[in-house]
C-alpha cells in the first residue's frame, strides 16, 4: 500500500462529556502539496458497539469518516486527508 504507518499507540481520547473512549491512534505520512517531505497526520479510530471505527484527524478537525474494520478505517482516513489537502491519491490504493 502507498501509506506508511509511523507508529501505533493505544490511548484514551476524551469525548465531549470528558468520558474516556478507547481508541487507536495512527500517524499517516502523506505527500502534501507545498511540503518538501511527506507530512504526518494523526488519526484516531474509535470503535463503536458494532465494531466499526469512527475516524477523526487531529490536524484536520473537519475530517470525519468511518470504516467497517481498522484497515478500511485507515484507508478511508487517508482518502479523506488526501482530498482535504489536494494531494493526489496513489492509483493502486483505492478502487475507482
Amino acid at each position: 500500500m502507498g501509506r506508511k504507518l509511523m507508529g501505533l499507540l493505544r490511548q484514551v481520547v476524551a469525548d465531549d462529556d470528558g468520558q474516556g473512549l478507547p481508541a487507536l491512534s495512527h500517524r499517516l505520512l502523506i505527500a502534501t502539496p507545498g511540503w518538501a517531505t511527506a507530512r504526518p497526520y494523526t488519526v484516531y479510530l474509535a470503535p463503536n458497539e458494532r465494531g466499526e471505527f469512527l475516524v477523526t484527524c487531529r490536524e484536520l478537525p473537519g475530517i470525519t469518516t468511518f470504516g467497517e474494520d481498522e484497515e478500511e478505517a485507515l484507508a478511508m482516513a487517508e482518502q479523506a486527508i488526501r482530498e482535504a489537502v489536494g494531494a493526489p491519491r496513489p492509483s493502486s490504493d483505492f478502487p475507482d
